[in-house]
């Protein structure tokens, strides 16, 4: 008996050690790419296809217009509430969800076998 769980317990931690190795090097892979988006060149050079270069120049367009618009509506959000509007409506929020996951809440019970059904 105790072979086998000194085998199944090898076994495991084999395994673990391997899914260490694996998530360290996705990781890896992750901050690499990161690391090249933030490195690579927002803007696009031409090339000798009008098509193409159209839809660069679009992409381009739509880059600046949503990075243009993610500050604006930042500072229109937190300028128009006050401190202790934004905790009330925090508050809110938070009593929502609670009232949301109370009302998922389905207690399922087995019945008891000592009894028929007609007792139940």
């Amino acid at each position: 008996m105790s072979r086998g769980l000194y085998t199944c317990t090898s076994s495991y931690l084999d395994s673990l050690g391997k899914l260490h190795a694996l998530i360290a090097e996705v990781y890896a892979d992750y901050q690499n790419c990161q690391n090249l988006i933030k490195t690579t060149p927002k803007t696009f050079s031409r090339t000798d296809i009008d098509a193409l270069d159209d839809m660069l120049d679009e992409w381009e367009k739509e880059d600046q217009a949503v990075a243009a618009a993610i500050p604006s509506q930042k500072s229109s959000t937190t300028s128009q509430k006050s401190e202790p509007q934004q905790q009330q409506q925090q508050q809110e929020l938070t009593e929502e969800r609670r009232e949301d996951a109370a009302s998922e809440v389905v207690v399922v019970t087995a019945p008891d076998s000592t009894y028929p059904p007609s007792q139940m």
